[in-house]
C-alpha cells in the first residue's frame, strides 16, 4: 500500500474548497435570480424541458374523440381551450398526411395572429396607462416645486402633507 503524503491532502482539501466554492456561486446566482426574476429557476425549466421531451416520445398515438351536448342559460362566459392530436398515421395516405399538417399549419397561423394581435392591443394599453401616470406624476411633482418656491419666499407656511386620496382624485392642495 503506498504511503499519502500531506502534500496529496492539500490537493484532496483544496479540490474539495473549490467545488464548495463552485456550488456556493451557483447557488447564489440562482437566488440572486429568483429574487429580481418571476421566472422559475434554470434547473426546474432544464427538468421540465427533458420531463416533456420523454412525455413526448414514450406517448403513442392516439385517437382523440370529442363529443360535447351542452344546453343552460347563464349570464356569465366562458372559455374553452382543447388540443387534439392528429390521431393514427396507420394506414394513412401520404396526401391525408399532407393535409393534415397543412390544416394543422394553417390553424396555429391563426391562433398566432390572433395571439399577436392581442399582444400589440395590451402593449398599447400598457403605453397609454404608463403615459397617463407619468402625467400625473409630474403634476404633483410641478405643484410639490411651486409650493416650495412659494415657502422660501415666506409667502406661505409649509402646506400639510397631502392625503394620497386627495392626490389621486387631482382635488387641489389646502394650504392653512
Amino acid at each position: 500500500m503506498r504511503r499519502v503524503d500531506a502534500g496529496t491532502y492539500l490537493q484532496i482539501a483544496g479540490a474539495a474548497g473549490e467545488l464548495a466554492g463552485l456550488v456556493t456561486v451557483a447557488f447564489g446566482i440562482s437566488e440572486t435570480r429568483t429574487s429580481f426574476t418571476n421566472q422559475p429557476s434554470l434547473a426546474h425549466r432544464a427538468r421540465e424541458r427533458i420531463r416533456r421531451a420523454a412525455d413526448r416520445l414514450m406517448r403513442r398515438p392516439q385517437t382523440v374523440t370529442v363529443e360535447a351536448v351542452a344546453g343552460s342559460v347563464s349570464f356569465g362566459g366562458g372559455r374553452v381551450r382543447a388540443t387534439v392530436g392528429f390521431g393514427p398515421w396507420d394506414d394513412v395516405e401520404l396526401a391525408e398526411r399532407i393535409e393534415r399538417l397543412k390544416r394543422a399549419i394553417e390553424n396555429h397561423e391563426q391562433l398566432l395572429n390572433a395571439l399577436g394581435k392581442r399582444i400589440d392591443e395590451e402593449e398599447t394599453a400598457r403605453t397609454e396607462a404608463v403615459r397617463r401616470i407619468e402625467q400625473q406624476a409630474e403634476e404633483v411633482n410641478r405643484e410639490l416645486r411651486d409650493l416650495i418656491r412659494e415657502a422660501a419666499a415666506g409667502g406661505r407656511r409649509a402646506p400639510e402633507v397631502p392625503d394620497p386620496a386627495r392626490r389621486a382624485g387631482r382635488l387641489p392642495l389646502r394650504v392653512r
